[in-house]
């Protein structure tokens, strides 16, 4: 994960390749757990870019939210 501070809304780029996910389905519910995820920490301003490095279209909502919340706090 790359944080950039700028002031303002949230930009969220999410990078899922072919080779980690094969179906677009998967790539798409990753990205979509993943957008999920940030809205539920609305204080979070700034650029981030996401590279997914292993599969997590598996994982529910919770799972991704306690991955992500550690993340998200030390940028802080």
């Amino acid at each position: 994960m790359v944080f950039k501070k700028r002031p303002g809304a949230l930009r969220l780029t999410i990078i899922v390749t072919k080779k980690i996910a094969p179906k677009a389905v998967d790539r798409n519910r990753i990205k979509r757990l993943l957008k999920e995820g940030f809205k539920k920490f609305a204080k979070a301003e700034g650029e981030f870019k996401i590279i997914i490095k292993s599969n997590i279209s598996g994982l529910k909502l919770d799972d991704v939210l306690k991955k992500l919340e550690p993340l998200i706090t030390k940028i802080k």
